[in-house]
């Protein structure tokens, strides 16, 4: 109940700032008048949104509050949005949250992040899903560190997609843990999309999986109807030359 009057207030709050800023008051009167007890609310929704709204703020102090909510949400949108904030700052934050998605995305949008701390959240996590993604997505990302969290699981999918869409990578190591799989859709697909990938040591596993007198037989059946189907034709084309001698 109180957190709900407390976002209560807050709403009202931002609600009669938002009618002094429309009535053409000041960014420096409402500044010089309110910001120090916004500062006193520490409200890192309150403290961001006024950063975002007000010019000539004091932005380090409405970060301070950010920071000490330790909040990865606001750390993070603070850090986005509001030019001058401390990144490193915000960015260790996210860091001590250990929150993936938060490591991520800070990594990826946040210009003077800490890219390689934010990637070692990632790469202690162990999650397969980030450690593909971190260094797909996030220009700098340690490419080696994260393709062994994902070599080490022996993860098909990750294997095959890794190597597959991020330029840098193991391409024989992924390779191998799919090769050493024996499965022939995995080794097919790795062999026919991924670029450097040794394509014979693929092969080879895909033709064991099939079964040659199948084929064979198949292959056959094939070319019997093809050979029908042309004497069909050859028969239907005679038929039609003599109906034209015959009319003459």
């Amino acid at each position: 109940m109180i957190k709900e009057n407390i976002e209560i207030k807050e709403n009202q709050l931002v609600n009669l700032i938002q009618v002094m800023i429309d009535n053409g008051v000041s960014n420096k009167k409402i500044v010089e008048r309110f910001e120090q007890k916004v500062i006193q609310l520490n409200s890192p929704r309150i403290s961001l949104w006024f950063a975002e709204n007000i010019k000539g703020v004091d932005v380090l102090a409405h970060g301070q509050v950010v920071i000490e909510s330790k909040d990865p949400h606001y750390n993070f949108w603070f850090a986005h949005n509001i030019k001058g904030a401390d990144i490193l700052a915000h960015g260790q934050v996210i860091q001590d949250s250990k929150d993936l998605k938060y490591n991520h995305d800070f990594a990826e949008y946040i210009k003077g992040a800490d890219v390689l701390a934010h990637g070692k959240v990632i790469l202690e996590s162990k999650d397969l899903d980030y450690n593909y993604l971190f260094p797909k997505d996030v220009i700098e990302a340690d490419i080696q560190a994260h393709g062994r969290i994902i070599i080490e699981s022996k993860n098909l999918k990750y294997n095959f997609l890794f190597p597959k869409n991020i330029k840098g990578s193991d391409v024989l190591a992924h390779g191998k843990v799919i090769i050493d799989s024996k499965h022939p859709d995995y080794n097919h697909d790795f062999a026919k999309c991924v670029k450097g990938a040794d394509i014979e040591a693929h092969q080879q596993i895909f033709y064991q999986d099939i079964d040659i007198e199948k084929i064979s037989n198949l292959i056959d059946n094939e070319i019997d109807e093809l050979l029908s189907l042309r004497k069909s034709n050859e028969a239907k084309s005679v038929k039609k030359l003599v109906k034209k001698k015959d009319n003459k």
